[in-house]
């Protein structure tokens, strides 16, 4: 906004004009780095924040024109902020909220076990339950016993947790299928 030519005070005040939204707008989407062939921004975020700066200050300003009993400035503001409401989600925020969605979803990429991994790991824990499973009913002292209940909690919650992530897993490949199709 301060390149504008033409425009020697160079305050917030002077450019919130209902005409000046396209500009602002503009000035938005360059500061946050804004694509325009593939509809994505370098900095997302930093749209969404100027977006709820600039209608803070139209409130502010809205405020400022009551307190000094200036028509003209609580007018202007009092509309753009409706152009703000209006047009600001379709020009601005919704391209940021995607760009902040696909980065998040793209961050959120897990190494999957190999079924081959799971399929041994599961035998080992299934091997190692019948082991302790015998202990208990073969012992007679209750040390080993007490050591053989442990071991056996620990590989129930073993076998538990390899389930919940597989059924985890097998989800998100599905997702995964989907989205490459």
């Amino acid at each position: 906004m301060r390149s504008c030519p033409g425009n020697v005070e160079k305050s917030l005040e002077n450019f919130m004009y209902p005409d000046a939204f396209k500009f602002i707008t503009q000035s938005c989407k360059n500061v946050a780095g804004f694509d325009g062939n593939t509809n994505t921004y370098a900095t997302p975020s930093l749209a969404l924040k100027i977006g709820t700066t600039l209608q803070k200050c139209l409130k502010i300003l809205i405020s400022k024109g009551i307190e000094t009993n200036n028509q003209d400035l609580q007018t202007r503001a009092e509309e753009l902020s409706k152009l703000f409401e209006i047009n600001w989600t379709d020009d601005v925020s919704s391209n940021a909220l995607r760009t902040l969605h696909e980065a998040k979803q793209n961050s959120q990429k897990e190494l999957l076990p190999l079924a081959n991994d799971v399929k041994v790991m599961s035998e080992y824990l299934r091997h190692e339950a019948e082991t302790h499973a015998n202990t208990l009913q073969e012992s007679a002292s209750d040390c080993e016993k007490r050591q053989a209940w442990h071991k056996l909690s620990e590989i129930c919650l073993c076998l538990i947790e390899t389930i919940r992530r597989c059924v985890k897993n097998d989800s998100r490949r599905i997702f995964k299928k989907q989205i490459d199709k």
